[in-house]
C-alpha cells in the first residue's frame, strides 16, 4: 500500500510514517509538504492508494486544493485532515472527493485506524473478482491503448503526456477510465494483466 502525507508537518507526518511501516512492511510512505509537490508527485509517480491530505497545506487554497488533487490522483482514496468543524464543511468535501474527514486534533491512534481502514478498503477492491478479469482490450479506445503501451514500457504520467501531446490532467483521465475497463485499481494491475493477456 503506498500512501502519500502531504502535509507541512514534517515530523508528525514521518512519526505516523513510520509507525505504520513498523506495523505492516507492505507500507510505503512518501511525504509532500505543499500541494504543489503532492500534485508533482501524483503526476510522476504511480498511483497513491491513500493520500492524506490536511487543509492547512500551503497552496491549499480551502477545498480547491482537495479538487486538485483528486483530480491529478483520482483512483486514491483521500483522507482530509481539517480544523473545520461544520457538519456542512465535511459534507462538502466528501461530495468534492474525500473518502474521510478527520480533525486535525484527532490523536495518532484514530488517525492510524483510519488509515488501515481505507487502506484495508483499497485491498478488498484491489482483490475482488473484478480485479482478476482478464483485459478487454478491445474496449479500449485508440487513444488508451496508446497510454496503455507507454503504461507497459514504465513511462510516467508526464512522459506519456508529452510523447501523445495531451494535458497529464488528460492523461490521467484517460488512465481512470483504462482502469474501470480492465477491471484493475493501479498502474502495477494494469501492466501485469495486459502483459499476462499478451503472453496468452
Amino acid at each position: 500500500m503506498r500512501v502519500l502525507f502531504a502535509d507541512h508537518r514534517v515530523l508528525l507526518s514521518e512519526a505516523i510514517a513510520i509507525a505504520l511501516q513498523t506495523q505492516d512492511l507492505e507500507i510505503q510512505t512518501t511525504l509532500a509538504v505543499t500541494l504543489q509537490r503532492a500534485l508533482d508527485l501524483c503526476w510522476d509517480e504511480e498511483s497513491f492508494d491513500i493520500i492524506v491530505l490536511s487543509d492547512n497545506l500551503p497552496g491549499m487554497a480551502n477545498l480547491s486544493g482537495l479538487l486538485s488533487i483528486r483530480d491529478a490522483c483520482p483512483l486514491s482514496r483521500i483522507l482530509l485532515l481539517t480544523d473545520q468543524p461544520d457538519a456542512a464543511f465535511q459534507i462538502r468535501a466528501r461530495e468534492l472527493g474525500a473518502a474521510a474527514v478527520l480533525s486535525h486534533q484527532a490523536g495518532w491512534d484514530e488517525l492510524m485506524a483510519l488509515i488501515k481502514h481505507l487502506g484495508g478498503a483499497q485491498r478488498i477492491f484491489a482483490g475482488s473478482a473484478a480485479a482478476h478479469e482478464q483485459p478487454r482490450h478491445r474496449e479500449l479506445t485508440r487513444r488508451e491503448r496508446d497510454v496503455l503501451d507507454r503504461l507497459i514500457r514504465g513511462q510516467s504520467n508526464k512522459e506519456i503526456a508529452r510523447d501523445l501531446a495531451m494535458a497529464p490532467m488528460t492523461v490521467a483521465m484517460h488512465l481512470t477510465s483504462i482502469f474501470r475497463k480492465l477491471g484493475v485499481s493501479n498502474r502495477l494491475q494494469a501492466v501485469a494483466l495486459a502483459l499476462r493477456r499478451d503472453d496468452n
